[in-house]
């Protein structure tokens, strides 16, 4: 359950199937950016992981950029 400024969220669980063909179609964005900040956003509101699915979401997010050259991805904290 995503939680914060008075929204709570409860995402549908994904079956394996479900999760491949949605990676999939995001595997196919052509532009470096998009693809790390589609990415990086499905995987923060699907919760895969149930638990750090933001921290992971980041991380990975920069991995896909920085292979490519592209910079990161910065959050201010406030």
């Amino acid at each position: 359950m995503l939680g914060g400024a008075g929204v709570e969220y409860n995402p549908i669980i994904l079956e394996e199937s479900e999760v491949i063909t949605e990676m999939d179609k995001i595997l196919d964005i052509s532009c470096v950016t998009e693809l790390a900040l589609t990415y990086m956003l499905w995987t923060m509101r699907k919760q895969l992981l149930w638990a750090g699915d933001k921290r992971t979401s980041i991380i990975s997010a920069n991995k896909i950029l920085i292979e490519n050259g592209n910079g990161i991805i910065a959050i201010e904290k406030n």
